[in-house]
């Protein structure tokens, strides 16, 4: 899903695009289908563009990676885990860093939509946002 600056289209000095947002139930494949009483792991794929995004990596700008749950009917909704990291010079995808774990009994029996918001700057915020709207999980 396309971040604000969307890569290679609102402007052609930096953009951001997350590409992914993975469920990883006990270190095995991604799932959607999760018991309750068990942590699972979130993670997010991300990718900086642009003429100014090899500049901006390298000053080692923190970032975080927060995850939310939002039930279908009554039910929990909002921030189950979160990542921070900070970007390394030379690099412009980021996967594993974004990677939380959400802990056991966080979330009650039911279905879920799972999003992503990746933010840059910390105490002192960048512009950059990226968001991705992803797995519909069920909980037992």
């Amino acid at each position: 899903m396309p971040g604000q600056p969307a890569l290679g289209v609102a402007s052609k000095a930096i953009g951001i695009d997350a590409t992914a947002l993975d469920v990883i139930d006990s270190g095995l494949a991604s799932t959607r289908i999760l018991e309750a009483s068990l942590p699972f792991d979130v993670q997010t794929s991300f990718e900086l563009g642009g003429l100014l995004a090899a500049w901006l990596v390298s000053l080692s700008i923190p970032f975080k990676a927060t995850y939310y749950a939002e039930s279908f009917g009554p039910g929990f909704e909002g921030e189950i885990a979160s990542a921070s990291g900070t970007t390394v010079a030379g690099k412009l995808v980021y996967a594993s860093e974004t990677k939380a774990t959400v802990p056991a009994n966080t979330l009650t029996a039911g279905t879920y939509k799972l999003t992503v918001v990746v933010s840059f700057g910390g105490a002192s915020p960048v512009p950059i946002t990226a968001f991705y709207e992803g797995e519909v999980i069920q909980i037992f």
